[in-house]
């Protein structure tokens, strides 16, 4: 009997330990089951940082070419680096950060049947086309993949050329007739009100603008400045106030003249500033006094009709003037550009207040040429920098 009951407690042990054993191969489906649902929990998540790292990013970002490379990068990122960039802009206390960018880069000026801001949705060749006007007898454009090639017919001749004769017109560059999205072409500051001219705005007025102007062309002539006027929206015309000059591009600032060149440059203006000498004023009412380079009081606007530009340099920097540095039609219009035109052959300064050191059509003989790759306005000079060319990504 003893032996029969050694027998069944035998039995009962053997079924207790493959119970056993069985009970230790449960986890595996529930460790299936839970990683399951956690692949299933993390996806949103995922996805939701993504979203928000991507649209973090897009705000942040520095140029439309970037925030693609931007956007990209977050899709791709592994959700264990995702938190890290999500975390990133919380830890920037800047007033800046809170607001993100500005508005973004103006590119509709990339010329080309194929450059880089036809490609990415930016401009459309046809569009450039469809607005531009020129003087055919004092210029002819030789329309490339990346770039217009831009050739004088005709020399310059003091009293006698007509002041737009060398000047590409793109009068009406409002459109909703194409694929791009039209944000305009808005003057302004940049970020701050008045900055970088002085901080007291920062953290309190935020304005964001095209305060910069990039311009990348290969110089052939001896004409060191460019320059170009601009319409606005509340009244559409071409103003002696909505002028900008002096933008030089090679050697001293003031020469009018350089060597020409078959190399590409690239330069980048404030436009807030070359406005201000152009249109013969550092501020809006002609009543204003200003301090002249010297220290002397002066009646600003008749100053600034002859000043040089090492002049109205040495007086902007000029604790006195602080005040007055920007504050004109550029940076205060406020307004959308409805039209634009280019003079790439001379800055233009004509009329009975014209500054001379303003104008250098001198320099526009027949037979020369510029390449421009682009002309393109932003709110930074950081995002004016980080936008690269067909042509720019090619030669590295």
């Amino acid at each position: 009997m003893k032996r029969f009951w050694s027998l069944i407690i035998a039995v009962v042990m053997l079924f207790t330990v493959f119970a056993l054993v069985s009970c230790e191969k449960e986890p595996e489906q529930t460790s299936e089951a839970t990683t399951t649902a956690a692949t299933t929990t993390v996806e949103p998540t995922t996805q939701a940082t993504t979203e928000a790292t991507t649209k973090a990013t897009t705000e942040a970002t520095t140029t439309e070419a970037t925030t693609t490379e931007a956007t990209t990068t977050a899709e791709t990122t592994p959700a264990e680096t995702t938190p890290a960039e999500t975390t990133a802009p919380e830890e920037t206390t800047t007033p800046e950060a809170t607001l993100g960018t500005t508005i973004p880069l103006y590119a509709r000026f990339d010329f080309g049947t194929d450059s880089y801001a036809v490609q990415n949705g930016l401009t459309a060749h046809e569009f450039l086309m469809d607005c531009l006007t020129y003087d055919k007898g004092y210029l002819y454009i030789d329309v490339k993949e990346d770039s217009w090639k831009i050739w004088v017919m005709a020399s310059y001749v003091k009293d006698e050329t007509p002041a737009t004769a060398y000047a590409l017109k793109f009068d009406p560059i409002i459109t909703y007739d194409y694929e791009f999205p039209d944000e305009g072409l808005y003057p302004g500051w940049g970020t701050w009100s008045k900055a970088p001219y002085t901080t007291a705005n920062v953290g309190k007025s935020w304005v964001g603008r095209h305060q910069y102007m990039k311009i990348r062309l290969i110089n052939n002539t001896k004409n060191n400045m460019i320059g170009f006027w601009w319409s606005a929206s509340n009244n559409p015309n071409y103003f002696t106030t909505l002028r900008c000059s002096n933008l030089y591009l090679q050697g001293d600032r003031g020469s009018k003249t350089c060597t020409a060149t078959d190399k590409y440059a690239s330069y980048i203006y404030d436009i807030c500033f070359t406005n201000a000498l152009a249109s013969n004023r550092f501020g809006w009412s002609s009543g204003e006094v200003v301090v002249d380079d010297i220290g002397t009081k002066k009646a600003q606007e008749s100053w600034c009709n002859t000043a040089t530009f090492a002049e109205f340099m040495a007086a902007a920097k000029r604790p006195e003037n602080i005040g007055l540095i920007g504050a004109n039609n550029w940076c205060g219009g406020g307004v959308e550009s409805v039209g634009i035109q280019f003079f790439l052959f001379g800055a233009v300064d004509t009329g009975d207040s014209g500054n001379a050191n303003c104008d250098s059509r001198d320099s526009a003989v027949q037979g020369t040429w510029v390449e421009v790759d682009y002309i393109l306005f932003g709110s930074t000079v950081d995002q004016l920098e980080a936008y690269k060319s067909n042509i720019e990504k090619a030669a590295k």
